[in-house]
């Protein structure tokens, strides 16, 4: 019998007396129910007709919809760090045309506006590295760490500057 591995997609091949009986993926090490000929049969009607079978050119079908969703979160997360950096320089100014100090209350909700973002980054951040290969990653990682440690510098920066 022949079925792809649900965790990582690997074509498996295994015996057919091993049917509903649980199997480790050699790829990537997951434990797997080893599907019946007859779900395997509904498996296969279910899946759309892959590339080139029909004689036609490969069709793209684009990114998945999980990496687009990592992108979405670190781009509004940085959005949000942003607003809050914003804001908080805004406040600065103001006060002190006005001869004072941001209010403590003030401050605490741009470094809660801030975390937010910087959550929301992460969050996105981490849904990006299970969609991308071992070369991406490492490029991902530098970036990340690079965009990070600016951020982190221009919160600081701004804190320091309105206190």
């Amino acid at each position: 019998m022949i079925f792809d591995c649900p965790a990582c997609g690997k074509r498996l091949r295994i015996k057919d007396e091993f049917a509903g009986k649980k199997a480790k993926c050699p790829q990537c090490k997951k434990t797997v129910v080893v599907p019946s000929e007859f779900e395997e049969r509904v498996n296969e009607l279910q899946k759309p007709i892959e590339r080139g079978q029909l004689g036609e050119e490969p069709v793209n079908h684009g990114v998945s919809h999980r990496f687009l969703a990592g992108i979405g979160m670190c781009v509004a997360g940085a959005i949000v760090f942003a607003i809050g950096i914003l804001v908080n320089v805004m406040l600065d100014i103001a006060a002190r045309e006005h001869g004072g100090k941001i209010s403590e209350k003030a401050l605490r909700v741009c470094i809660g506006v801030m975390l937010l973002g910087g959550m929301l980054f992460c969050s996105g951040f981490g849904i990006l590295w299970r969609t991308l290969g071992q070369r991406a990653k490492k490029i991902i990682l530098i970036v990340a760490v690079v965009l990070s440690s600016a951020l982190l510098l221009i919160a600081l920066s701004t804190l320091f500057w309105s206190s």
